[in-house]
């Protein structure tokens, strides 16, 4: 007679990695430390893009404002002023130290440069002044122009015939412009060592092509209009 015989030792069993307990604090460690840094660099980045913003939306506000914000007092920094007025042209202007003084064109005035123009002043820099140019209809009926630099002013009488104002008079296509404006919407730093030139405004004729449209016709060299810069004094 056969029998079977069973065996009443355990089943070998899959046993499980065992681990010092300072080995699992150790992990748990290292791991909440990169979640912390990984945390850490996200909300930095949070922070500096939020601190971008606001920095931006501060200049628009100060720019807005027509605020400047002087960074280099050896360069010049100037910012247009918003102005409701037609041919009307203000800044906010910061000077270097030494006398400075307003230099203003209505013929001539070329693309590119300075020329010699009627000059008032000086005045002391080392601080933020306003700087004006206005073309207006006086009382008697004749256009004039008029440039300030803190108090300091200076202008002259425009011709009808001025390319300038002419389009005011007839408003027939009779001109066209290219301006360039200094600090226009965003604070512009400039070079003392050079005429700060805040406003070059070259009025010039419209001609009509064999197509019948217009075409500005530019003097390369000069034409009517009207140039404001500032000089200091050597």
């Amino acid at each position: 007679m056969i029998c079977c015989m069973t065996s009443d030792a355990p089943k070998a069993r899959g046993r499980w990695p065992r681990f010092r307990l300072s080995t699992v604090l150790l992990l748990v460690t290292i791991v909440a430390l990169g979640v912390a840094q990984y945390v850490a660099m996200v909300r930095t980045a949070e922070t500096q893009a939020l601190n971008r913003r606001l920095a931006a939306e501060n200049a628009k506000l100060r720019a807005e404002a027509g605020q400047l914000e002087i960074d280099d007092p050896s360069k010049v920094a100037a910012l247009r002023i918003s102005d409701l007025d037609e041919l009307t042209w203000r800044w906010k202007v910061y000077l270097p130290k030494g006398n400075w003084f307003i230099s203003y064109l209505t013929q001539g005035i070329p693309r590119e440069g300075v020329t010699n123009g009627p000059t008032a002043g000086s005045i002391e820099g080392g601080r933020e002044v306003l700087v004006s140019a206005t073309v207006r209809k006086g009382a008697d009926g004749r256009w004039v122009v008029r440039t300030a630099l803190d108090g300091a002013k200076i202008g002259s009488t425009l011709k009808e015939s001025h390319r300038l104002i002419a389009p005011l008079i007839n408003p027939a296509p009779l001109s066209g412009e290219s301006t360039d404006i200094a600090g226009d919407k965003v604070q512009e730093s400039l070079d003392p060592k050079q005429p700060v030139v805040l406003l070059r405004l070259r009025a010039h004729d419209v001609v009509q092509t064999a197509s019948g449209g217009w075409e500005h016709k530019d003097d390369p060299q000069s034409s009517d209009g009207i140039m404001v810069w500032l000089n200091r004094q050597p």
